[in-house]
């Protein structure tokens, strides 16, 4: 995908509802700012009070910063190393040649997490709704971020309330 096309990638907040989803990282995120948009796989784009654009990162569930400013974030999405490192442009591309194209209110998620070990190829990758794929990731980093060393995951399951548990067993 030329990079120049590269900005309709992101996703505005008008398709989805911002605050509450971003209710979901405080663990990551203490002070939010202004949100920019979301990359094609979920990806918080936001603008921190000193201007500068940081990244919220689904799939490693970090918080880093992208860009100094706003101009500089968006000029950095006008080429391709920027589109394809912050949006995945070429990933978006082959699968919307493979028939997955996005439609208001998605984005792109795996079927199998990679940080539970699921693979970075197209036939790991789906389309699914922005709320869910946000609540379910943020559920699963502080999870697997507050598990003992050594401890390794012997499940996944979803109480009543719809909360996201991840169970796992203490390393021998």
């Amino acid at each position: 995908m030329a990079a120049k096309e590269s900005n309709s990638l992101v996703i505005p907040t008008s398709e989805f509802d911002a605050p509450h989803l971003l209710g979901a990282w405080s663990c990551l995120v203490a002070k939010p700012g202004h949100v920019l948009g979301l990359s094609p796989f979920g990806d918080w784009f936001l603008q921190q009070p000193g201007g500068a654009v940081w990244r919220l990162d689904l799939l490693e569930g970090t918080f880093l910063q992208v860009a100094a400013s706003a101009d500089g974030f968006w000029a950095l999405l006008e080429t391709d190393d920027g589109a394809d490192d912050l949006l995945q442009a070429g990933t978006v591309e082959a699968l919307m040649r493979r028939g997955l194209v996005r439609v208001s209110g998605q984005c792109y998620t795996y079927s199998v997490h990679p940080r539970l070990g699921g693979p970075f190829e197209a036939s790991n990758m789906r389309l699914g709704d922005i709320g869910g794929w946000q609540l379910f990731c943020s559920q699963l980093h502080a999870q697997l971020d507050a598990m003992p060393s050594g401890a390794r995951i012997s499940g996944l399951r979803v109480d009543p309330d719809g909360a996201l548990i991840v169970e796992w067993q203490s390393g021998m």
